[in-house]
Order: C-alpha cells, then structure tokens, then sequence
C-alpha cells in the first residue's frame, strides 16, 4: 500500500507531466503565431485540453486500486473528448509529439492504479 506521501509524489509527477505537455503546445502556438502563420488553434483549445486532463487525473485518483471499469470509461472519455477537440481544431492541436505525451500521461495515471500496466491503452478510441 502506498503511503500519502508516495501518493502525494504521484499526483505531482502528473500533474507535471500535464503541464509540460500544456507549455510545449503554448511555445509552439506562440511560434507560429510570430513567424506570422496560423495555427487552427488557440490558447482556449489549450485550456481545454488541460481542463479534459484534469478531470481524467482527478477521475483516475478517486478511483480504488485495481479498478479497471472505472479507469478505463475514464480513459475513453478522455480520448473520445481529446479526438472531439482535435476534430474543432483540424486536427493541427495534437501534433506527434503531444501525442505521445498525452499517451504517456493518460497511460501512466492509469498504471498508477494497476490498470493497463503500461500498455497503450488508449489505441482503441484514439484518432490523433
């Protein structure tokens, strides 16, 4: 069993791992925008997707050790709702290496449950 603090160090770990992902998409936006491009996207699609991201962490740490109905509807709700905002944004807010951050995050929370134990479990819905 995990003490509070392991579970504490677990949850920062996340939750910086969630705004790494956040700050890249933010420097590459600001990027574009100052070599005068357009990105299909904006600082709104940012916060939401940190938004979906924080109730899927906050899902998966009220949910029991083991629980794989519960992490895993989370973990499609969050992909399906990931998939609806990249969809708004054609497809230009998840690029390859947000992709591969967001599969690391959502696969890791899931892990810090017992569920998935590293696999890619978000191939089934995802779209990006």
């Amino acid at each position: 069993m995990e003490s509070d603090f392991e579970d504490d160090e677990r949850a920062e770990g996340l939750q910086a791992q969630k705004n790494d992902l956040l700050e890249g998409m933010r420097e590459y936006l600001a990027g574009i925008l100052d070599g005068g491009g357009e990105a299909g996207y904006n600082g709104t699609h940012i916060g939401e997707c940190g938004r979906i991201l924080d109730a899927y962490l906050a899902t998966v740490e009220e949910a029991a050790d083991g629980d794989d109905d519960a992490v895993m509807a989370a973990v499609q709700f969050t992909v399906l709702s990931l998939n609806g905002l990249n969809e708004r944004c054609h497809g230009s807010l998840i690029e390859t290496d947000q992709r591969e951050q967001l599969c690391e995050l959502i696969i890791a929370a899931a892990k810090s449950r017992g569920v998935g134990r590293g696999r890619d479990i978000t191939e089934e819905w995802r779209e990006w």
